[in-house]
């Protein structure tokens, strides 16, 4: 039995091309230099900053959200799979629906688009789909215990990496806040010294 591996968390969505090649994505704002020695920052290169800041943060929210969908999924398959095997250990009757169930789990979740189903776990699955038909109930009622113990592995496996994704998440809604809070003060401040200069022109 190949040992579940626990699916690889990415705090980049590689797929979203939301990557970014520079540290800051201020800097690929036309115009916005921070570091200038005036120290003045227009309105228009001040919201050009937080429209691309947020837009590349709700991005990376979003993936990290869709994982957590997935994972949600995938784990109430493994799940009623592993009833099923339970089962299997009494009821060679079942044989015909695990085997259904461990290709759907496939069908859904196998090869490398989605990479939430860990390469050992699909493995385990190909042997359960691999088992001839006339040969199912006895080979799955022998394997079933290895098997559920391999499930169990995985399913904590996927809770494991929902719990560091909503970690993700609650970072990311903070750094939107944080932006949208700064972008709003240094707004409120240029409208003060605004008025300000009229008032002084009027006076």
């Amino acid at each position: 039995m190949t040992n579940p591996v626990s699916p690889s968390y990415s705090n980049s969505p590689a797929d979203l091309h939301a990557e970014e090649e520079v540290p800051y994505a201020w800097t690929n704002t036309a115009g916005f230099d921070p570091s200038a020695g005036s120290g003045y920052i227009s309105s228009g290169e001040l919201l050009a900053w937080l429209s691309l800041t947020t837009g590349n943060t709700y991005d990376d929210m979003r993936w990290h959200m869709m994982g957590t969908e997935g994972r949600r999924d995938l784990t109430k398959m493994l799940t009623e799979l592993k009833a099923l095997l339970q089962r299997a250990k009494e009821d060679g009757g079942v044989a015909g629906d695990v085997h259904a169930k461990a290709q759907a789990i496939l069908d859904q979740f196998g090869g490398s688009g989605r990479a939430l189903l860990d390469p050992g776990t699909e493995s385990m699955l190909s042997d359960i789909v691999g088992v001839e038909e006339e040969s199912r109930a006895d080979g799955y009622k022998q394997s079933s215990e290895s098997w559920i113990t391999h499930l169990d592995g995985s399913i904590t496996s996927l809770g494991t990496s929902d719990q560091l994704a909503l970690i993700k998440i609650q970072e990311l809604n903070g750094q939107i806040s944080q932006a949208t809070q700064l972008a709003s003060n240094m707004l409120a401040a240029q409208d003060q010294t605004l008025d300000a200069t009229i008032m002084n022109i009027k006076a």
